[in-house]
């Protein structure tokens, strides 16, 4: 049906800018809607589906955040705080301790803070009847890896026995940084003649390094006899 040309005029009036064709049936315009804004446009997204943009555009953003990419100065002084103990780290035949397992998390973390737990932590050594045996694996495992020494204090329990001072002077003898790293040692429990014995022991061990091993021994003998006089459980 054709509009009348009355109507016409009165939408050319209250619409200028619209076109109607003429043969439209109800009169309404048949020119195309204002385009609507999809669900995928910014500000219609559905709930779920913006959480779910917002957590991808959080997880690209971490990953340019790495503690790895921070400046050395600021890493040095996080792994110096989150490696450092409360307490003294022991050495003992039943507990030697390790750095954390975190870090060989990767092997730049592990290279930049495997040595520095050595170098921030104070170290007990224990020697239970003057078996050194324990002490000498850990200095040994520490050189083999090129940490230096740590800053260490002595603990000595249930001493007197002169075989295992023998075993300890010939460990000496063979490696002399053992017989060195002793004397930096600081006696902090147990018995103070028997620290002096042991000291005595290695610097005699000491002279006597470049002599067989026998000569060293009866050497030895003259302090055993000693410390028998003193001390009978010798």
């Amino acid at each position: 049906m054709a509009l009348p040309q009355r109507f016409k005029r009165y939408l050319a009036r209250k619409a200028p800018n619209q076109k109607f064709s003429s043969k439209s049936a109800t009169g309404h315009s048949l020119a195309s809607k204002p385009k609507q804004s999809t669900k995928y446009s910014k500000g219609y997204l559905p709930y779920q589906k913006r959480k779910r943009a917002e957590e991808r555009k959080r997880q690209r953003a971490l990953k340019r955040l790495s503690l790895l990419k921070l400046p050395a100065e600021a890493r040095n002084k996080i792994w110096e705080y989150a490696l450092t103990e409360n307490a003294t780290v022991e050495i003992s035949p039943i507990c030697s301790r390790q750095p954390p397992e975190w870090v060989s998390a990767c092997k730049q973390m592990r290279g930049e803070t495997w040595k520095m737990w050595y170098r921030v932590n104070q170290f007990n050594i224990t020697i239970y009847n003057l078996d050194a045996r324990a002490y000498h694996r850990w200095l040994r495992y520490l050189m083999s890896r090129n940490v230096a020494i740590p800053a260490l204090t002595l603990t000595i329990h249930h001493s007197c026995n002169w075989n295992n001072l023998l075993a300890w002077c010939k460990a000496a003898r063979n490696d002399m940084v053992l017989l060195d790293h002793f004397k930096a040692l600081q006696l902090i429990e147990g018995s103070q003649q028997v620290y002096a014995m042991v000291n005595i022991a290695l610097q005699i061990t000491a002279w006597w390094s470049r002599q067989p091993w026998e000569v060293c021994v009866a050497n030895l003998q003259y302090v055993h006899m000693l410390a028998s006089a003193f001390d009978p459980r010798w």
